[in-house]
């Protein structure tokens, strides 16, 4: 059973993305909101690696948690190539912390790689919206700064103009 659940979420060409983005999720939070309607999710319980618990998915047992780790989830988005996934790891083993966000020249390669693609999964779409807004925040620091600066040296200019006269 576990070599058909390694085989399946890989070789899945249409829903791998979204099994594996799905199960993600569950490795750092232990649970996801359950939704029949989702063809990834209802794949998910059918190869057995979830099941439902409470409302929520849940990895079906010990065995499937250790075998099915960070380093199989890791291993496996390299496989079917989602070139992010290291630095979506890290931001959620740092709990999302704006210290773990892409900036700069690495965030322009992930916004352009994202761009127009229709297979962005929810996690990775809420790690660039959060390196973008970190951008953003850091951009109007930068400008409330220099903003500061030139009120002080336009300030140091007029007492200078004033003690001159």
């Amino acid at each position: 059973n576990i070599a058909y659940i390694r085989r399946s979420i890989i070789d899945n060409k249409d829903y791998n993305v979204q099994l594996l983005g799905i199960y993600q999720q569950l490795i750092f939070r232990d649970e996801v909101e359950n939704n029949d309607n989702s063809h990834a999710q209802i794949y998910l319980k059918t190869s057995g690696l979830v099941r439902v618990k409470s409302g929520k998915l849940i990895i079906s047992n010990r065995i499937y948690k250790t075998v099915f780790n960070k380093r199989w989830l890791q291993s496996a988005q390299d496989k079917i190539k989602r070139p992010f996934a290291s630095d979506i790891q890290r931001w959620l083993e740092r709990g999302k912390s704006d210290a773990a966000t892409l900036r700069g020249k690495l965030l322009k390669k992930a916004m352009a790689w994202a761009k127009g693609r229709n297979d962005i999964t929810p996690l990775e779409r809420e790690f660039f919206d959060a390196c973008h807004n970190v951008q953003f925040k850091l951009y109007n620091q930068v400008i409330i700064f220099v903003a500061i600066l030139l009120v002080l040296f336009s300030g140091f200019t007029f007492l200078d103009k004033q003690r001159a006269n």
